[in-house]
């Protein structure tokens, strides 16, 4: 340590971090922050004192220089890239009077130009970018700039039609102080949280070498973030948007997800996981102008304020007051897309079934929950990859339901919710699932087999509540077949 403190040979370095010097020096800058070089590595107590000062650090930072397309330290960013060809324009056949290049990367004004490079794909470089008031990019083809004002491609293209990766993009546009509780909130009111939510689908995409890093790796996104709105941030997800923050599930129906045995977050954060994820309003919440009805109350939870609140995984619980219905059964696991197509109808209604019905949903269980009067069908989808799970012990937790649409709008109810398991202590509950989209409540004298193919088909024989577009004279909207009465108290650790 202390013969760093007296130099640094610039060839000792790694070639990246050579190639930074280089640049940093080209734009007259006297001073350089390196992660890796200024946050003793394999020291513990240095690297929480240092990942909590991220904030102060990107915020004001006169640029920071991304070696997008560096693989590692070693790689470098400054080498030589693969142009396009060069085509001499002439107007007289011998002297050229302009020239033309090949683009060798393209790109809609509604894509991030840098999705793909390396750095992107790194959890850490998450939250440099957004944090970021000017960001340098040195990308496979070019260089990319963005500051407050502008995003432009090193050859004089806007990279972007709105503005993304910024601080500003995810700070609520509608600032209401509206804790979680039964009532109805409008889809403007719901949707102007998605900016957060949108950057977790993303950053959950990148790789991270520790997972219990997770929270960690945008700790100073969420300083900033709180600093702005004074909301609580609960492992990840903040009060004013709770709802819409555990509703969230697996997005790739390749991979699966998975849970480290070492993690201390709850099981109801998204931060609890590892895998591609989505959050099932950001993009549901658009087909449902009458907005939703919230009817999770949140009673009490684990909440205190330190330095390092945004930075690790606490264990906290939640305390919700909730429409909580027991699961007798269930249809699966099994893949709608390997049903024949007789089940659907045809092609077409089988096209729309799979849009509407199991979006995102890698493995789907035709979900049974009892009523006091009838039984409940709904889809859900397990968290994690199995075929042995046992529903005994086993609860939907509603969290919220669609309101009605405008007079001239034909549409279904649909319901979220989440799957718990009771855990041994008898007291605490941890999720496990998810259940979303249309429902039905039928008599108790159907198979299972018809009533999976009813679920999919809508076919209206032997149900006593189902919602179908070209029968709504037939069946006006329905509200939500439980009341106040099948709620109570859940903790979810």
């Amino acid at each position: 340590m202390e013969t760093i403190k007296e130099g640094i040979d610039l060839m000792d370095l790694p070639r990246s971090f050579q190639d930074v010097v280089t640049v940093s020096r080209s734009l007259g800058l006297h001073y350089l922050w390196i992660d890796s070089l200024c946050i003793i590595q394999d020291d513990i107590n240095d690297w929480h004192r240092e990942s909590i000062k991220m904030r102060v650090v990107y915020s004001n930072a006169t640029v920071v220089i991304a070696a997008s397309r560096a693989t590692s330290d070693e790689a470098g960013f400054l080498q030589a890239r693969l142009l396009g060809a060069t085509i001499a324009i002439s107007c007289d056949g011998i002297h050229p009077w302009f020239y033309l290049q090949q683009v060798q990367q393209t790109y809609d004004r509604d894509e991030d130009p840098l999705r793909w490079e390396p750095l992107s794909c790194r959890a850490w470089a998450i939250q440099e970018r957004y944090l970021s008031s000017r960001y340098l990019a040195f990308a496979t083809h070019e260089v990319f700039w963005e500051c407050k004002t502008a995003r432009l491609a090193e050859d004089g293209r806007s990279t972007q039609k709105r503005k993304q990766h910024c601080i500003e993009q995810l700070i609520p546009r509608l600032i209401a102080d509206k804790a979680p509780s039964a009532f109805k909130v409008s889809r403007e009111e719901v949707s102007c949280h998605f900016g957060w939510l949108s950057m977790v689908t993303e950053y959950m995409s990148c790789q991270i070498t520790f997972p219990s890093d997770r929270l960690p790796a945008i700790s100073g996104l969420a300083d900033r973030l709180w600093r702005e709105t004074q909301d609580v941030y609960l492992e990840g997800i903040w009060r004013r948007s709770l709802i819409p923050g555990l509703l969230w599930h697996n997005r790739n129906i390749n991979t699966a997800l998975r849970r480290p045995e070492t993690s201390r977050v709850p099981s109801w954060s998204w931060a609890s996981i590892e895998g591609g994820i989505f959050f099932s309003l950001c993009d549901e919440i658009y087909a449902y102008p009458g907005g939703l009805e919230y009817f999770a109350v949140l009673r009490e939870h684990d909440h205190e304020m330190r330095n390092s609140m945004f930075a690790t995984g606490n264990g906290q619980r939640l305390v919700l007051y909730v429409p909580v219905l027991p699961i007798s059964g269930w249809s699966g696991p099994f893949d709608f897309r390997d049903f024949p197509e007789s089940l659907f109808g045809g092609p077409e209604h089988q096209k729309r079934i799979l849009a509407i019905h199991i979006s995102y949903f890698p493995s789907e269980r035709l979900i049974t929950v009892e009523l006091p009067e009838a039984t409940l069908y709904i889809v859900g989808s397990l968290d994690l990859p199995s075929t042995d799970v046992d529903f005994l012990d086993m609860f939907v937790v509603f969290l919220a339901g669609s309101c009605p649409p405008p007079p001239e709008m034909a549409q279904r109810k649909s319901l979220w919710g989440l799957i718990v398991k009771r855990n041994d202590d008898k007291t605490t509950y941890s999720r496990v699932g998810m259940v979303k989209g249309h429902f039905m409540v039928a008599n108790k004298t159907l198979k299972a087999q018809d009533l999976l193919s009813m679920y999919a088909s809508l076919s209206l024989e032997s149900i006593l509540l189902v919602w179908a577009p070209d029968k709504m004279d037939r069946h006006p909207w329905q509200e939500t077949p439980f009341d106040e009465r099948d709620k109570r108290v859940l903790t979810l650790i």
